[in-house]
C-alpha cells in the first residue's frame, strides 16, 4: 500500500546538503534518549550515525511510528525553529557582525575575524539553501510523515507483538 514512512524520511535526509544532514543528524541523535553509545561517531561521522539509528529502528509499525513522531518533534524543535526562518538568520548575522567588529576593536585585524567575514560572505546562499530546506520539510511533515498518514499506514500493518 504505502511507503514505509522511514524510508520517506530516509530519503528526504539523503536528497539535502550535507551541512543540513549534519545538523539534522547532530540536534537528532544528541536529544534521542535511546541513542547513548557511540558520542564521538555522531561527532566525526553524524551522518553515517543518523543513518545507523534508522536502521536499528524495529521493524514494527508501532516502534515506527513512534521513532517517525519523535524524530519529526526534534527536526521541529531544534532544527526548523533555529535555522529554517529568516529572522533567526538576520540575528545570527548581527551576532557575527558585533563578535567580529568587537574583536577586531580589542586584537586589531586577525584570523578569527577573517573566518567570521568569510563566513558571513556565505550567509545569503546558507539561508537560501535552509529555507529550501524547510519548505521540503513542511511538505514531508504534511503528507508522509502527518498524523493521518501515519495513522493509515499503521492500520495497513498486520498488528505484531514483541
Amino acid at each position: 500500500m504505502q511507503s514505509d514512512p522511514i524510508e520517506a524520511l530516509r530519503s528526504w535526509y539523503n536528497q539535502q546538503p550535507g551541512e543540513i544532514r549534519d545538523t539534522i543528524s547532530l540536534f537528532v541523535l544528541v536529544k534521542v534518549p535511546r541513542v547513548t553509545k557511540h558520542d564521538m561517531d555522531i561527532l566525526m561521522r553524524p551522518q553515517e550515525s543518523f543513518l545507523a539509528y534508522l536502521d536499528e529502528i524495529p521493524d514494527r509499525a508501532s516502534a515506527i511510528i513512534g521513532e517517525v513522531l519523535l524524530i519529526r518533534a526534534i527536526v521541529d524543535f531544534a532544527v526548523m525553529r533555529q535555522f529554517g526562518n529568516s529572522d533567526d538568520w538576520e540575528q545570527k548575522k548581527e551576532l557575527q557582525e558585533a563578535v567580529a567588529a568587537d574583536f577586531e576593536a580589542e586584537h586589531g585585524p586577525n584570523p578569527m575575524t577573517d573566518r567570521i567575514r568569510e563566513q558571513l560572505k556565505s550567509f545569503p546562499e546558507r539561508l537560501a539553501i535552509w529555507l529550501k530546506t524547510a519548505n521540503s520539510w513542511r511538505i514531508l511533515k504534511n503528507t508522509s510523515l502527518s498524523d493521518e498518514f501515519l495513522e493509515a499506514w499503521e492500520r495497513s500493518k498486520p498488528p505484531r507483538i514483541g
